[in-house]
């Protein structure tokens, strides 16, 4: 299948690049981010992007992490937005910011009258967290086991709708990225950073060491290293 599909996104390029009459880049462009990425931060970048590059067509494809170097590796995308296993010697990664997690209460819940949560009191509350081929799951685990936490959640969700939503019946408490409540219209919930320890992961590019990209691909890529960077040098203000 993903043999298939690099066959028929070169075909789409070719065609792209022929219809190019005004000059302008031109070309199509395959890229795989995390689906709380694409929910999230890039609409806006490819909104952005297009207006600038009309003859630039975007796929964006949604992948947990330990999908994304493998769609790189196989051709299906240029390359991926998101955070990298470890042990993935034929990609490369360049890190763009790091995405601290928060606690997503309800609001009646006595922890949304604080400022921010400790992890330990966390884990002493019913979890939903999300499942293990997730980079948040792996970052939330990784930082439990820390505290000697070492208990399975109460429930397990395989999209972060789902968990918002379980959360929201009253359910538990989820630990997900900062930015996941623009995915939410619920206004019974609210986000609260987490300290001792403080949870995040790295966010970056992916791509197949020694590959070369397309101008389109390249064009991309600096749109979202600039938003990246205005958006987190803003915060650190």
């Amino acid at each position: 299948m993903g043999r298939i599909e690099r066959i028929l996104r070169e075909l789409e390029s070719v065609l792209l690049n022929t219809q190019a009459l005004s000059g302008k880049a031109s070309g199509f462009v395959a890229v795989a981010a995390l689906p709380t990425l694409s929910a999230t931060m890039l609409p806006g970048i490819i909104a952005a992007f297009r207006a600038g590059n009309p003859g630039i067509a975007i796929h964006l494809r949604e992948a947990v992490s330990v999908r994304l170097a493998a769609m790189v590796k196989a051709g299906e995308v240029d390359f991926g937005f998101g955070s990298l296993p470890s042990g993935e010697p034929e990609v490369e990664f360049a890190p763009l910011f790091n995405d601290s997690m928060s606690a997503i209460v309800p609001r009646r819940s006595p922890f949304a009258e604080k400022r921010s949560i400790p992890l330990r009191d966390l884990a002493a509350t019913p979890l939903i967290l999300m499942g293990r081929d997730s980079s948040v799951r792996t970052v939330v685990d990784r930082a439990l086991a820390g505290i000697g936490h070492f208990s399975p959640p109460d429930y397990e969700a395989g999209y972060i709708s789902t968990a918002l939503g379980m959360v929201e019946a009253g359910l538990g408490i989820t630990i997900l990225p900062s930015s996941v409540l623009r995915m939410s219209r619920s206004r019974e919930l609210v986000s609260r950073p987490i300290r001792d320890p403080g949870i995040g992961r790295e966010v970056g590019l992916i791509q197949m060491r020694g590959r070369s990209l397309s101008k389109a691909a390249e064009a991309f890529q600096r749109a979202i290293r600039g938003k990246c960077a205005e958006l987190y040098s803003r915060r650190q203000r």
